[in-house]
């Protein structure tokens, strides 16, 4: 919708928006990138993004060394992956439960499992530098069914919003990194 030219991997061999994208690769990510970088041609990328993605894999590390690869010398990777210091996994273990869910930071597909300062670690020593990072909120509409429009809704939000500023470790949903290999010249707009 902005104009973007998107390239799609992903292990599923057919994806439900296969019309947005430029094109489609399927890869076990859990491998690496090799056979899509060698079906692409050396092409070169601004933004490699893995969003709820490094979680869901074994070895997080080979993808993000591979990503490093296909960025052009200003490309950035951006990141997200859940916060398993959030005050909510932390009251369950405070009682002694670790659940998985269908969803959320405990969804049992998950693998591996981060801390804000254990993802900034793992970026880091993949060779990364990080230009910028933040958490994301609890999605408060999503756990309780109510409208994200609703005025209630948006004022939680917002309070919500303050709290995890202020305690970004304890009350972040989601550590969210924007970064570059080290060495790489920035895009500053980003």
């Amino acid at each position: 919708q902005a104009g973007n030219q998107v390239v799609g991997v992903d292990i599923l061999p057919e994806i439900k928006q296969r019309d947005s994208l430029l094109k489609y690769y399927q890869a076990d990510l859990d491998r690496g990138l090799d056979s899509v970088i060698e079906q692409i041609d050396n092409r070169k990328f601004n933004k490699v993004l893995l969003q709820d993605v490094l979680e869901h894999l074994r070895n997080p590390e080979v993808i993000l060394r591979d990503c490093a690869k296909v960025l052009k010398p200003n490309g950035q990777v951006v990141v997200s992956v859940p916060n398993i210091a959030n005050i909510t996994v932390r009251l369950s273990l405070l009682f002694g439960n670790f659940e998985y869910t269908d969803r959320g930071i405990l969804d049992k597909t998950h693998l591996r499992f981060f801390t804000q300062k254990t993802a900034r670690r793992m970026l880091e020593e993949c060779g990364y530098e990080i230009q910028h990072s933040m958490m994301s909120i609890v999605p408060i509409e999503l756990i309780v069914g109510i409208s994200a429009h609703n005025f209630w809704m948006r004022a939680i939000t917002n309070i919500l919003n303050i709290l995890t500023k202020l305690f970004p470790t304890l009350l972040g949903y989601q550590c969210i990194f924007v970064a570059s290999p080290k060495g790489a010249r920035p895009n500053k707009k980003s």
